[in-house]
């Protein structure tokens, strides 16, 4: 606020009860100064009120942003999310074998017929909770070994088949749906 009137304001606050001519002016300038005051303020306003939100290239910079953070992480938000899936085949096949070794140890072969079978299915390949793969059991060698197989049939485990035979020799036959032979079970990357 210009001086002069500062100091007309000030003074129009002193002589608040005079009726005399020059208080009569301090007050008028006064209330001319608190009224430039509020113009002030309220073209302030106005400036900011025109300056709020985002400019076009403010929005295209941060789409941009977002779209290239998408592009990196939805392709690895879906390998997680395989890799999850994926790891029913191993912790199955592993109980299957355990299951094998001990059906072995009662009858002195992994079954007659099927695969941990004597007469009676004593082991289940289709046990509740499965849900990404499908396991069976061939046998081989007049029922002195066998190979467990888990075939990827939903989800983000289709495309995967993964074996276990009973000299623990670990295999991958598919993986991402493409044909492999590896002598390991292939979860992350193409290699053991």
């Amino acid at each position: 606020m210009p001086s002069a009137l500062h100091d007309n304001h000030s003074s129009a606050k002193k002589c608040h009860w005079s009726s005399s001519d020059s208080c009569m002016e301090a007050r008028s300038l006064s209330f001319v100064a608190t009224i430039r005051e509020v113009g002030f303020m309220l073209e302030r306003l106005a400036v900011k009120q025109k300056m709020a939100g985002f400019t076009l290239i403010e929005l295209l910079v941060a789409l941009v942003i977002v779209g290239i953070l998408a592009a990196i992480a939805f392709p690895s938000y879906r390998d997680y999310v395989r890799r999850g899936a994926l790891s029913e085949a191993p912790t199955y096949l592993a109980d299957f074998k355990i299951k094998m070794e001990q059906f072995y140890q009662d009858n002195r072969n992994y079954g007659t017929g099927a695969c941990g079978n004597d007469g009676t299915q004593r082991v289940n390949f289709s046990p509740t909770g499965i849900n990404y793969f499908t396991f069976a059991c061939t046998l081989g060698a007049n029922g002195q070994s066998y190979t467990l197989t888990a075939t990827g049939s939903s989800g983000q485990a289709s495309g995967h088949v993964y074996t276990l035979t009973s000299d623990n020799v670990k295999g991958t036959t598919a993986f991402k749906g493409g044909s492999v032979s590896k002598s390991c079970w292939l979860m992350k990357g193409d290699e053991c």
